[in-house]
């Protein structure tokens, strides 16, 4: 795919609204007053009205978050937009919140046992699209939390996230991925959940971080 650009800029903006100094260099932002973590927003052309935002995340781990936006539209500057839409509703807050200490109305944190241990967890909002929406069932999300903390984790940060893409009665897409890597065992829980049918099209996403154990 070829290369369009980064978003950094928007990024530092956002971070600004919400008074988080940031700087940024050759497409990498920061905090002001730390190294870490390490953002790069980076845009792709993926096709003839769409295009791909890489939203990346190097934690002072060494670990590297990445979730992939897409961006549809008439113009390549509309497809940017909305992308970088996608990327403020399902990637930027749980960043916000997880990685910048900023709670915000727009992802929720949890603390889950998993594989034996309290967790904080983030979770985004869900981002839909098309002629569905699940935005207030808990149905769907519940069957995929529920698929991610039966996961043997590690005690070390990890991330998770799911796509879901229906139409005309057909399942589209079903993704989920851990660490960026794709998570057969949470997929056949979440395509085994009774999805709504509809002739028409509907999508939905949502991420989250998870992090070290709960200090007591």
């Amino acid at each position: 795919m070829e290369l369009l650009g980064t978003c950094s800029e928007l990024l530092v903006a956002f971070l600004d609204h919400h008074k988080i100094a940031a700087l940024h260099n050759e497409g990498i932002v920061t905090r002001a007053d730390h190294p870490f973590p390490r953002f790069v927003l980076q845009v792709y052309k993926s096709g003839e009205k769409t295009v791909s935002l890489e939203a990346m995340c190097r934690l002072s781990t060494g670990q590297l978050i990445v979730e992939r936006l897409a961006g549809v539209g008439e113009t390549e500057e509309d497809a940017i937009m909305d992308a970088q839409t996608n990327f403020s509703n399902c990637v930027f807050h749980v960043w916000l919140s997880a990685l910048l200490g900023k709670s915000n109305e727009f992802a929720k944190e949890y603390v889950w046992k998993i594989n034996g241990t309290d967790r904080n967890v983030t979770v985004g909002f869900p981002n839909e699209r098309g002629d569905l929406d699940l935005s207030d069932d808990l149905r769907w999300q519940e069957a995929w939390h529920k698929a991610v903390q039966e996961l043997p984790l590690s005690q070390e940060t990890h991330w998770a996230s799911l796509a879901y893409v229906q139409r005309a009665q057909k399942v589209l897409a079903c993704e989920a991925l851990l660490d960026n890597e794709n998570c057969e065992q949470v997929k056949e829980k979440v395509l085994s959940y009774n999805w709504p049918v509809i002739d028409k099209f509907y999508s939905v996403r949502q991420f989250m971080i998870i992090q070290e154990p709960v200090s007591k």
